[in-house]
């Protein structure tokens, strides 16, 4: 799979981002899913990531599983990684909002969590996300 181009995309009439109060966790406890926070709070955009890894079809014969690890061929314990979202600008000069402007955390967490677990799972690499400040 290493060294192939895969795209997976997940089409829906409308998505709504979650809210920052909910830490942009997943609302349904997936079985692949190894920290305690849950969202009280359907997360579809988490639910969105997730499906979109699932149809490039990393970790094929696990998924749905507890074991499945999408990104286990290309992350291992003790590699160095560095997820890079987006950031145009802190201020959009039109005047509208800030979401067009960055990649929103709730894209950026299930990247992570699958990270995290790619990379054993280590409590020191768990983290949370308040408003616009993230904690290690």
């Amino acid at each position: 799979m290493i060294g192939t181009n895969i795209v997976g995309i997940v089409k829906k009439d409308t998505f709504s981002y979650p809210d920052k109060e909910e830490l942009f966790r997943p609302g349904e406890r997936y079985p692949e899913y190894i920290f305690e926070e849950y969202s009280t709070l359907r997360n579809e955009i988490y639910d969105a990531v997730r499906e979109s890894i699932k149809i490039m079809g990393l970790d094929r014969g696990r998924i749905g599983e507890k074991e499945w690890n999408p990104f286990g061929d290309f992350i291992m314990p003790g590699m160095t990684v560095l997820i890079k979202p987006n950031l145009v600008m802190d201020i959009n000069r039109a005047g509208a909002g800030t979401d067009c402007l960055y990649t929103h955390p709730s894209v950026v967490a299930p990247i992570i969590d699958y990270t995290i677990k790619a990379l054993g799972g280590r409590e020191d690499y768990r983290w949370r996300c308040t408003g616009s400040r993230m904690q290690f």
